[in-house]
């Protein structure tokens, strides 16, 4: 993790360099985690840390798309997938994990701070492919398995779920 997300929260540029820097730093840490690996015996195939460059770089972003569609971006270790589909799926992943679990913690972050944690709904949610949206509905918004899924006697949790009622229903 790259420090200092919550000061620039609320500027769109300073956020998607934020953004930047945090994929790029996480790209170097694998890198490095991947050499270690290699130097220990185990074995990346050729092209493997291009593809997991590209997929670490578009986490944040997914797959890159013409009219809608996802372009062709061959596998350097498996020429019949396509990464750019790989990044959405790393993309829908890293939303729905922020919604079933760092959302609690994003809220006590931005001060409890309906409007802030709006802006990184919005961000995480407008990224997510329509699949995954309708999975967060299921799966989180209106679910009885999830603290989030309906009222509660807690009031912040109530706060959180009208932030997301509002954004993604």
């Amino acid at each position: 993790m790259v420090g200092g997300e919550e000061k620039v929260r609320s500027n769109p540029e300073g956020y998607r360099e934020y953004k930047k820097l945090h994929a790029l730093n996480s790209v170097e840490r694998v890198k490095e985690i991947i050499l270690k690996a290699d130097d220990n015996g185990y074995y990346s195939p050729s092209g493997f840390v291009k593809d997991l460059t590209y997929l670490i770089l578009r986490h944040e972003l997914g797959g890159e798309k013409l009219d809608g569609m996802n372009l062709l971006k061959q596998s350097k270790v498996d020429s019949s997938l396509n990464l750019n589909d790989l990044s959405d799926i790393v993309t829908d992943s890293d939303s729905l994990a922020y919604f079933d679990a760092n959302i609690l913690t994003n809220w006590e972050e931005c001060g409890k701070d309906k409007a802030l944690l709006g802006k990184k709904v919005h961000f995480m949610y407008d990224r997510m492919t329509t699949d995954a949206q309708a999975e967060l509905r299921a799966l989180i918004i209106f679910s009885d398995n999830h603290v989030l899924g309906s009222r509660s006697d807690d009031t912040d949790i109530n706060a959180i779920r009208e932030v997301l009622l509002e954004i993604c229903n």
